[in-house]
């Protein structure tokens, strides 16, 4: 009997203690017990998945370990080795953890040595949560110094799949932090990503009811009384578990694209302006998916309801006219313009609809004239904003009169009013109606843009003339004629600078068959830009004489002088242009005679001969009369040309002159 007992198998904690009593240090004793518990909790382990070893008592094993760990400890505090105590410390959390696993029957036992290893106990913990065992999970994450973060999300989940929404919202209190920074960070993003997607899973998972009654009192009681509505799918239980969750944990950007995704516009507008959202989540969260779902004007409506001045959403306001003219959205910018009656950008909108900076360009005039329905509708949008500021003029003056009036009424001794009755010259309370516009306002003036009823009537002028122009480019550019006189390329319009504004006037002139009717809208142009004359007729001039078209080129010189238009200076400049312009061909050697002989003046037909080469005529123009700074340009030009007898001719000229 003495050799079959033996401390392997009848092992005595009190008799090791002893014995160890008499080791002189208390380091080595303390590691060796250590030791001694690893070794232990080696005999814990299972014979088969959840079947425990009957030969071995379970518990009396973690006792031993707790006070061989104990002791070690001990012996370490009284050498003042403070690392090896801390050891200690996750040695008596690591078996009380084993005593867990062996009061839960698991399948699988660790030792002491594989919870020391992160790896070993990461597998462990992913096993427990597969067993669907979370308890022991967090445990195993807390004990083991592992993140529990992704167990307590993964117990949460868990409660949601069997529609405990209560035990779901004490689990994600674990991984969920309140207030969240709005400067994105890995555990922002991390948090942002986890509450979306257990969001999504209480939207699209199907209708549980609670586990217990109680859960369900207390759910109800938490719960919004008030039905949903139709515009949801959600029940109101769900629809409240995930606004519980958003305003708990998450941004108002999700909060406001939840909202928005179940048609509550009405809600959402409601927390933009209780919360003061910033406009960069009013945009992203509601604009934006308002636009890709066409429900802009629902939003719209509901924002006006909210607040019928507007005043509250003038920054909101300003922040999508913005967004959606960066984003080239612009019918839907239109639209918002036409909502909060910015009409003079509405009319701004109009014409660029018209000139296709919004989209595509016009390439004929047929299509221009499609798009005049654009012009009128911007004329009828200046219109109302004249009429939406003399309204506003009006509407102050009367403000004014009345502040005058009570004002002066004040300074009269009156007799104090009777109890529960107003004075006459009280001011008036809040419940007083105020004086409406005929057309009420739907936004301040802070979103509109203001212009001066000046700048309104020009634009207006702009806007009848380009209306004539084109209606007049698109009657005669229908002929095969007209049509191949002018330029290629995009057509200009009245819209752009004044450069581009005379080629529309140089437009007009060259596609008039007879000139007349087109030089009298031209002159229109020219007008009222206040553009150079002689630019757009040097212009058409050079075109004609380009074409060869001399019986238009006569016109044009007739209208002018029938204008009194041009002077003998101005003549000269058109058909200086003309001239130069002229084909260097025989056919066109007589007309170019015939327009040198139309010159007024010496220094212009020198000029023109000169430009033509005609060096020999100049020579004679200048000598017959007398010119010795003509002869002297001739001779210049003859020199770069490298004619001998000119040169020698001028010369001699100038070689006789007196003062040479």
């Amino acid at each position: 009997m003495q050799d079959d007992f033996y401390y392997d198998q009848a092992p005595s904690v009190g008799l090791c203690l002893s014995i160890l009593t008499l080791h002189s240090r208390e380091q080595v004793c303390g590691r060796l017990l250590l030791q001694f518990a690893e070794t232990m909790s080696t005999n814990l382990q299972p014979i088969a998945p959840g079947v425990l070893n009957e030969e071995v008592d379970h518990y009396l094993v973690i006792s031993m370990m707790q006070k061989l760990v104990f002791n070690a400890k001990l012996r370490f505090m009284q050498v003042g080795d403070m690392s090896s105590v801390e050891l200690c410390d996750t040695y008596l959390s690591q078996v009380e953890l084993l005593r867990l696993f062996v009061s839960e029957h698991c399948n699988y036992i660790p030792s002491i040595q594989e919870l020391h290893k992160a790896d070993t106990a990461r597998r462990l913990r992913d096993r427990l949560l597969e067993d669907d065992r979370p308890h022991l999970a967090v445990e195993v994450s807390t004990k083991c110094n592992l993140d529990t973060h992704s167990v307590w999300a993964a117990w949460g989940k868990a409660c949601l799949r069997s529609g405990q929404y209560q035990a779901a919202r004490e689990k994600f209190r674990h991984c969920f932090v309140k207030n969240i920074s709005s400067k994105m960070s890995a555990s922002t993003s991390a948090q942002l990503a986890l509450l979306g997607s257990v969001i999504d899973f209480i939207e699209t998972s199907p209708v549980i009811h609670m586990c217990s009654t109680a859960e369900l009192l207390d759910h109800a009681a938490a719960s919004d009384p008030q039905p949903v509505g139709l515009n949801t799918h959600l029940d109101s239980v769900r629809f409240a578990e995930c606004l519980h969750y958003l305003h708990q944990y998450g941004t108002q950007l999700q909060l406001l694209q939840f909202l928005e995704r179940h048609n509550m516009l009405n809600k959402a507008c409601a927390h933009v302006l209780d919360k003061d959202v910033s406009p960069e989540a009013f945009m992203d969260g509601l604009v934006e998916p308002s636009v890709r779902h066409g429900n802009l004007h629902d939003l719209l409506e509901q924002m006006q309801t909210l607040d019928p001045t507007m005043r509250q959403w003038t920054s909101y306001v300003m922040v999508m006219c913005r967004f959606l003219a960066k984003d080239r959205m612009h019918n839907s910018l239109y639209n918002l313009q036409l909502f909060v009656k910015d009409y003079v950008r509405a009319a701004m909108t109009c014409i660029k609809f018209f000139v296709g900076d919004l989209g595509k360009p016009c390439r004929s005039y047929a299509e221009m004239h499609k798009r005049l329905p654009w012009l009128r509708r911007a004329k009828e949008h200046f219109h109302l904003a004249i009429d939406q500021q003399q309204w506003a003029e009006s509407t102050a003056v009367m403000s004014m009169q009345w502040s005058r009036t009570t004002s002066m009424a004040s300074t009269v001794p009156m007799s104090p009013p009777r109890p529960g009755k107003l004075s006459i010259y009280d001011a008036p309370s809040e419940a007083d109606p105020a004086p409406e516009s005929p057309s009420s306002s739907t936004a301040p003036a802070e979103a509109r843009k203001s212009m001066q009823p000046a700048d309104i009537t020009r634009h207006i002028n702009t806007i009848t003339l380009q209306m004539e122009v084109t209606e007049f480019l698109n009657r005669l550019s229908s002929s095969e004629a007209a049509s191949a006189s002018l330029p290629p390329g995009s057509l200009p319009t009245l819209f752009n600078r004044n450069a581009v504004r005379e080629d529309v006037a140089c437009r007009v002139i060259i596609v008039d068959q007879n000139v007349d009717e087109g030089f009298k809208i031209a002159l229109k142009i020219i007008q009222d830009f206040r553009l150079s004359d002689m630019r757009v007729m040097t212009k058409a001039a050079r075109h004609f004489s380009a074409t060869g078209d001399w019986q238009r080129l006569d016109s044009i010189l007739r209208c002018m002088q029938s204008l009194v238009m041009a002077s003998d200076k101005s003549s000269d400049q058109v058909l200086l242009a003309a001239i130069s312009a002229v084909p260097s061909d025989s056919k066109s050697a007589k007309q170019l005679d015939r327009l040198i002989g139309m010159l007024r003046s010496l220094d212009s037909k020198v000029e023109a001969m000169i430009r033509k080469n005609k060096l020999k005529n100049a020579y004679l123009a200048a000598v017959k009369g007398q010119r010795v700074d003509l002869v002297r340009r001739i001779s210049h030009a003859a020199r770069e040309q490298n004619i001998a007898p000119i040169i020698r001719l001028c010369e001699q000229f100038l070689s006789k002159s007196p003062g040479h």
